[in-house]
């Protein structure tokens, strides 16, 4: 038996072999592409438009000699190619050829693939479109568990437990976490998903009293219902004779941080953390980093801690003493993803070495994708029929991706001589974006099928478009179709080769909920060789939000009809939709045509963008000031933006007239790309307080537009209270 099961491995990774020869065989009569010596790194795929299951060839070229290469596609997922692992090592020339197969998880529409290499963090991508093969399942946030026990420990101690959550549809989605009780909190706060995600919840004990305390943390994404999950954690009362409460633990306050940077990008601003000693007697504490095993799971490296630091990392306190602690974040060596760490204080009073207590704090890094553009489309197909000697330019509408904090400079290579672009270089604002035109030249071309590509480059990245050229009839005088066409074209025996292109063969549209819907966008069918009627068919049910006009139409030889295809986002939440459009073709002349030509698609994706939401915890700050401590330490507030609106987002913070003498704030006025930001807020009370203070903070914030973000203004509420 065990003969035999090697030898059926080994007869399938033969047939796999095979599969992707075949591929590069399919495309061996097509004219490829080059690129000339010295340009940047670049991924191209073929074929581009597939189905689930099938096999696609990838081409990488111009990395660094003997580069590591991760590749992955959509949010951050793994892709290993056939026969290896999603971490390929190159060879002196800098490229490889790899073959992937579609997996049956894919979901109709776009998907992104990348290749990065490790350690320059220089990214090439490119698109495929996976036809859809049934109905689409809409994105659906789902949680390990609907309840959650924090268990028990005495006051002061945190508690950190792992947490699940899973996409239970097709394609990506994006969360947000609140909770309800400023003693639990979550890390991160938001993210996006494919398939699952750890995060980690945390509870503080730092200022409750003994008992029983419940919370709600809820999941919302920007696709289903919003999720609850019912948290339990116990508070025990502290030992209260003299001698034990010299042995109290340190409290370390907040629970939980945040951080998150884009790929490549500069580290994210320092967080701080609060460490007290309620005991009557000085502690020594010292910290060290574990990484949660949950962390480990689906991670394309080996976990690890190493990207957080906690300044000092040890130390001594005096009874009553409390001092803050710098968090901070560096991901410089880290891929995009999410990684999760827990900083452990362990502590012991200066009179009793061995009664050792541990606190805990849990703490997330979000390294995003380097900003990237938008294309509206990512491949184009022209096709010249008989007496057509030139072809109509087409369009490309780039934009920026959600998240992207400026804008983005980006030159542009073709790899074809016949292939070119206007302008070839330029920058799109995170409130414009910009179009530039796509043109073939036929002059010195033979009849025959010509394959090549547009590269985008911008900092740290490529990303690649697909051309096709389908020249049916030789621009040169007594120019000859090459054998290449001949065999690509027919239609088999007794059939015709049909003539008809639909271009492009997919669109994106991007729009943020709430504002004006996209410019429609258009759509080229062209009939090169014979007249043809034509009908699109949508699937109005699954894919309400797309219309296109005409619905129908006729074609003589040689003309081209345009197709216009426009989104309506009025009753959509935000999300990622697909969907596609069939166009039908016949012959008017009744010729007999290959059943595959009958029938073109154009997928379509459509992003709806989430408002910006301007985050602040905690929305309420307590203080304790007494005769040993008029000024008890400061505390810090968190700014977070979350939302596709343009960035960066400008936020202002102010404290209300009657408090201004004795609430401070560390700033007043920043911007926020998407990192966050940490405001320690100060008081300087009165030495002998004999009531409470209570004062106001104010933080408003607008878009990179210019435009209030929704949930601005946020008011915090602080208090300080006699000791």
């Amino acid at each position: 038996m065990r003969w035999l099961f090697v030898g059926l491995t080994i007869l399938a990774l033969l047939l796999i072999g095979l599969n992707g020869w075949l591929i590069r065989s399919r495309f061996a009569g097509v004219h490829q592409p080059t690129m000339p010596v010295g340009q940047p790194p670049f991924l191209t795929a073929a074929p581009t438009l597939v189905h689930a299951g099938q096999a696609v060839h990838l081409h990488l070229d111009h990395f660094p000699a003997f580069a590591q290469i991760y590749f992955s596609y959509d949010v951050g997922q793994a892709l290993a190619p056939v026969g290896m692992a999603s971490i390929v090592h190159l060879g002196a020339a800098g490229s490889a050829d790899v073959t992937i197969i579609i997996g049956r998880d894919w979901s109709p529409g776009g998907h992104t693939i990348q290749a990065e290499d490790i350690a320059t963090h220089y990214t090439a991508s490119t698109t495929v479109q996976v036809l859809a093969s049934g109905p689409l399942r809409s994105p659906i946030l789902e949680v390990s568990r609907r309840s959650l026990d924090l268990g028990a420990a005495v006051q002061g101690l945190n508690s950190v437990v792992p947490f699940w959550l899973s996409n239970g549809g097709d394609g990506s989605l994006s969360w947000t976490a609140s909770s309800d009780q400023p003693w639990l909190l979550t890390t991160p706060t938001q993210g996006v998903l494919s398939e699952r995600q750890a995060i980690l919840i945390a509870g503080s004990r730092a200022s409750l009293r003994p008992g029983v305390y419940h919370g709600t943390i809820t999941f919302s994404a920007d696709s289903g219902p919003s999720m609850r999950v019912q948290v339990t954690m116990q508070v025990e009362a502290a030992p209260a004779t003299a001698n034990e409460r010299q042995t109290w633990p340190l409290t370390l306050t907040p629970a939980a941080l945040a951080f998150s940077l884009s790929d490549g990008g500069p580290a994210p601003a320092a967080q701080f953390v609060t460490l007290a000693n309620p005991a009557r007697g000085t502690a020594v504490w010292s910290s060290h980093l574990v990484v949660p095993p949950e962390a480990s799971q689906d991670a394309p490296l080996p976990a690890r801690a190493d990207w957080l630091q906690l300044k000092p990392a040890q130390g001594r306190l005096a009874a009553g003493e409390s001092v803050p602690l710098a968090v901070t974040a560096q991901g410089t060596h880290l891929l995009p993803g999410l990684y999760l760490a827990i900083v452990q204080v362990s502590s012991s009073p200066s009179a009793a070495p061995a009664a050792t207590a541990t606190q805990v704090l849990a703490a997330s890094l979000t390294v995003l994708p380097a900003c990237r553009l938008t294309l509206s489309s990512q491949g184009l197909t022209f096709t010249i029929g008989s007496g057509q000697s030139t072809a109509s330019d087409q369009s490309l509408e780039l934009g920026l991706a959600p998240g992207c904090a400026s804008g983005l400079n980006w030159q542009a290579f073709t790899s074809a001589s016949w292939l070119s672009i206007d302008p070839t270089s330029g920058r799109v604002d995170a409130t414009h974006g910009m179009s530039v035109q796509v043109s073939v030249a036929l002059s010195e071309l033979n009849a025959g099928t010509y394959s090549g590509f547009i590269l985008f480059s911008m900092q740290q990245r490529t990303q690649t478009v697909s051309v096709l050229l389908n020249l049916l009839t030789s621009a040169i005088p007594g120019g000859t179709s090459s054998s290449a066409t001949t065999t690509a074209g027919t239609g088999g025996p007794g059939r015709t080769p049909l003539g008809a292109t639909l271009s492009p063969g997919s669109l994106s549209f991007t729009v943020e909920q709430g504002s004006q819907p996209p410019a429609a966008r258009s759509v080229l069918l062209s009939a090169s060789q014979h007249p043809l009627l034509w009908s699109v068919t949508l699937n109005t049910e699954s894919t309400p939000w797309l219309s296109v006009a005409p619905l129908n139409g006729t074609l003589a030889a040689g003309q081209t009809t345009q197709l216009s295809v426009s989104v309506n986002v009025t009753s959509l939440t935000p999300g990622t939709y697909s969907g596609q459009l069939s166009v039908s073709l016949e012959p008017a002349d009744g010729v007999p045509a290959n059943p595959s030509q009958l029938v073109q698609v154009v997928v379509v994706t459509l992003t709806v963008l989430a408002p910006c939401v301007l985050e602040v915890t905690p929305s309420g700050l307590s203080f304790s000031s007494s005769l040993l401590q008029p000024n008890p330490p400061p505390q810090m507030l968190s700014l977070r933006i979350d939302g596709g609106c343009p960035r960066p987002v400008a936020w202002v913070a102010s404290v209300d007239s009657d408090s201004a003498s004795w609430l401070h704030l560390s700033q007043a006025s920043g911007s926020e790309s998407g990192s966050g930001t940490t405001i320690a807020v100060y008081v300087t009370p009165p030495r002998l307080l004999l009531k409470t203070l209570r004062g106001q903070i104010t933080i408003t914030a607008s878009d990179g537009g210019q435009n209030p973000l929704q949930s601005s203004p946020q008011v915090i509420t602080v208090t300080v209270s006699p000791g």
